[in-house]
């Protein structure tokens, strides 16, 4: 309870001066003011002489810090103050639950009221009360607890359960409850999930050089009582049929770039890229099939076991596409354009980014035609054909990256890949297709910028 207070405010109540000559008070309007040494000093009277400090009292019963609750639940607790409450505020997972109990001049009350937790999503919610009193003194206590009103369904498929090196496999984990931090790990591979209309998935990349057999995908995570969760299932992985490719380097400028002094260069621009194919945009940019890039003849196919003349052998992890120096180059499907720039092996390069993941990267250009951060339809033009970097003539080297593992792009052409539902997925497409089709009929895009050779056959760009 308050402790009177030693002065009494009254208005126009004059306080005896027993030091006259060295200190006066006054009690005005609620505020006694100090006369020190013919210093004016104001305290409001509330703040300096009142002894109840103390915020209001929350006390809930239930529910119990971490309990978990099926059905109806009694949520009962109580809220006082010596002084009159001015506030109360309950919420629910952040949405306004308070219950009108008419504050006025109370300065305390119980509260008991049902909550059908039927109503809610199983799993962990927060429970939040705060008060104020009329002096501005705050109260707040949340607590943490569980509904569990089903049964937990988990299931995890594999679409297909066969994948042949270099292609995509769906990972599809239905589930009821909601669930945190999901990873995915195949081989030596990791992969996140994205969350779908009936659960969780990822459209996951096998490496080329994963070598044929079972493996174990295995799941892991929390539930939604901070429960850990461990799910595995088994797919196949066939062999792809890559052939093998003896690679003749003859240009002197050419063989140039394989010169060991551009080894740390080489690195540098390898790790750059790596950090930007291994983002996850959340958001998903890309809708329906993907386009091949540009017009001309496949001379390289995918996946295939490259030796060079120079020596050094590679996996060819893209498509060649002989063209025409200066044949423009279209973005296979929408996305954000995230590199576009000369390089010491690929040449003039763009990277896209179609989200969730998902890159094309297109090579040897003779110039581009977009920066980094331009927005790309289906079908605009990034760039010219051309023999840039570490190329043997005019072609198109298209790859993509999925999680920044290197899979066949021509996939992607025949088959579709979407983590929408369906109905959302075709407007989507309805919406890529009609500005691809506008992107078709619009004029070529000049060249931005072009390069000229450096030392050692290195490219250097030229404002």
């Amino acid at each position: 309870m308050k402790t009177p207070n030693t002065l009494t405010p009254s208005h126009g109540i004059v306080i005896p001066d027993r030091h006259a000559g060295r200190a006066r008070a006054f009690v005005i309007g609620g505020a006694v003011v100090f006369i020190i040494g013919g210093l004016a000093v104001a305290a409001a009277y509330a703040g300096v002489f009142s002894k109840d400090e103390s915020p209001p009292a929350i006390k809930l019963i239930t529910p119990a810090e971490g309990a978990e609750y099926a059905g109806v639940l009694r949520v009962k607790g109580s809220v006082g103050d010596d002084s009159r409450l001015k506030e109360f505020h309950l919420t629910l997972d952040g949405a306004d639950r308070t219950p009108n109990v008419g504050l006025g001049k109370i300065r305390g009350f119980n509260f008991d009221f049902k909550l059908d937790t039927a109503k809610l999503e199983d799993g962990k919610h927060e429970l939040a009360l705060a008060a104020a009193d009329v002096g501005g003194r705050r109260a707040n206590v949340k607590v943490a607890f569980y509904v569990e009103n089903h049964a937990t369904v988990l299931k995890l498929a594999f679409e297909p359960a066969r994948v042949d090196q270099g292609r995509v496999l769906a990972v599809k984990l239905t589930a009821n409850k909601r669930l945190y931090d999901l990873k995915g790990g195949l081989w030596d591979q990791k992969f996140p999930f994205f969350k779908v209309e009936d659960g969780f998935e990822s459209i996951v990349g096998i490496r080329a050089s994963c070598p044929p057999g079972d493996y174990p995908v295995t799941v892991t995570g929390y539930d939604a009582y901070d429960k850990p969760v461990n799910l595995e299932g088994k797919v196949t992985v066939a062999d792809g049929g890559y052939i093998k490719e003896e690679i003749e380097i003859e240009a002197r400028e050419k063989k140039a770039l394989f010169d060991p002094a551009l080894a740390e260069k080489k690195q540098l621009e390898y790790q750059r890229e790596e950090s930007i194919l291994t983002r996850n945009r959340d958001e998903q940019l890309w809708a329906g099939a993907f386009v091949i890039p540009t017009t001309g003849r496949q001379t390289s196919p995918f996946g295939s076991y490259r030796v060079f003349s120079t020596g050094g052998e590679e996996r060819h992890l893209g498509v060649d596409i002989a063209a025409k120096e200066g044949t423009p180059v279209r973005a296979a499907n929408r996305g954000i354009v995230m590199m576009a720039e000369g390089l010491i092996v690929r040449g003039n390069a763009v990277i896209v980014d179609h989200g969730r993941g998902v890159f094309t990267i297109y090579n040897h250009m003779s110039a581009v035609a977009v920066k980094p951060g331009d927005r790309v339809e289906k079908g605009q033009v990034l760039g010219y054909v051309g023999s840039t970097g570490l190329s043997t003539g005019p072609h198109l080297h298209w790859e993509m990256r999925v999680f920044k593992w290197v899979v066949d792009p021509l996939q992607w052409t025949t088959a579709t890949f979407t983590y929408r539902p369906a109905a959302e997925e075709e407007k989507a497409v309805a919406d890529v297709e009609a500005a691809y089709k506008q992107v078709l009929e619009a004029p070529l895009p000049p060249k931005l910028e072009s390069v000229t050779k450096g030392k050692n056959g290195g490219e250097e760009e030229k404002e």
